[in-house]
């Protein structure tokens, strides 16, 4: 965890143009960045309340992960003060594609534990599979 953020750091100084990139902690945080399936498999059942009506247990389902494109512009740019170095900054727009996690908010009659849900969920495949067969 240390090394990932003296990397992270590293990384952050080099590309504000503070200081040269150096060491092996920032090439394993680069590493460590560039690869979409880190973000692990999150899958599982939240139990939020038992509904004693119902007979059911209210719950979290978390489906896994999804991306989205996210625009990003500036109305203003944003003024900078350089201390060190001479780094090239755009204020251009850009569009990146960020992860976040998906989930739904149901009623089950029986929790299922982690590995029963992710077994679940490959069995159903889709979203609207596995909540209808939860």
């Amino acid at each position: 965890m240390t090394a990932t953020f003296r990397g992270a750091a590293a990384v952050a100084a080099h590309e504000l143009g503070m200081e040269p990139e150096t060491g092996p902690q920032a090439a394993r945080f680069r590493d460590w960045a560039r690869k979409p399936d880190d973000f692990g498999d999150i899958r599982m059942m939240v139990p939020i309340f038992y509904d004693v009506g119902r007979a059911r247990t209210k719950v979290w389902a978390i489906l896994g992960w999804a991306m989205r494109p996210l625009f990003i512009s500036f109305v203003t740019p944003p003024k900078a003060h350089i201390r060190r170095g001479s780094p090239r900054i755009d204020w251009v727009p850009a569009y990146k594609d960020i992860p976040y996690p998906v989930f739904a908010e149901t009623y089950v009659s029986r929790l299922l534990d982690r590995d029963e849900y992710r077994a679940h969920c490959d069995r159903y495949k889709t979203a609207e599979r596995i909540l209808a067969h939860l």
